[in-house]
């Protein structure tokens, strides 16, 4: 798999992504764009931000590159989720704050931050991946399993918040003709539609940032 954990910068526009399934997704979604110039790091988890930002930041080559990119879900409180991730910039040491998602700020490199599903949107990539399953008969009987494990009363599942990643884990275990377990595996068998407009924002994004155009 496509996955790159290291500190070598070898790149010149470096996405920073929550954990190993994210890099995946990435890799194989700027595969189908087309885009060759981004280096997909996977950070351990969202907690561990800080910690790779921090080595990242002491590579010989971190001011060659042309952006660093930082990937994260929203969550429940999108708000919440971008200020904690310019609080992680400004503890390492990064000047240059966006004050908004997919903004750019500063150069060598320039700093941005994407956010799932969208800006504002509670969620993950788990909703912006079935967001793109409208109408599709496996989506839909995903969505009733959900509603009929929530309505049992006193049952684990009742209490899910992250309800998006149970949803596609249900999707996943039918969409192939053998279950899938991880998202960006299932983006290499081509499960997912990079064509659909939902990804249009980051279609949009990452193509202008490899043209050098403002977002």
């Amino acid at each position: 798999m496509p996955r790159n954990n290291t500190f070598r910068l070898d790149k010149e526009n470096i996405v920073l992504v929550e954990g190993n399934d994210d890099c995946d997704f990435f890799s194989y979604f700027l595969k189908f764009l087309n885009l060759t110039s981004f280096q997909i790091i996977g950070c351990g988890g969202k907690d561990f931000l800080k910690e790779k930002l921090t080595a990242i930041r002491l590579q010989h080559n971190f001011l060659d590159r042309l952006n660093l990119i930082i990937v994260q879900d929203n969550d429940v409180k999108p708000s919440v989720r971008f200020s904690k991730i310019c609080v992680d910039l400004r503890e390492v040491g990064v000047e240059a704050i966006p004050t908004s998602p997919y903004q750019l700020a500063g150069s060598n490199p320039a700093i941005s931050i994407v956010l799932l599903p969208n800006i504002g949107i509670p969620g993950d990539l788990e909703k912006l991946i079935l967001d793109t399953l409208g109408g599709n008969p496996i989506k839909e009987c995903s969505s009733d399993f959900i509603s009929c494990i929530q309505s049992i009363d006193g049952y684990q599942y009742s209490k899910v918040t992250k309800l998006a990643k149970a949803e596609l884990q249900a999707v996943m275990s039918v969409i192939g003709e053998e279950p899938f377990r991880d998202i960006g595996i299932a983006a290499q068998h081509k499960a997912w539609d990079f064509s659909h407009p939902t990804f249009d924002h980051l279609k949009d994004f990452f193509s202008s940032i490899e043209c050098g155009k403002k977002f």
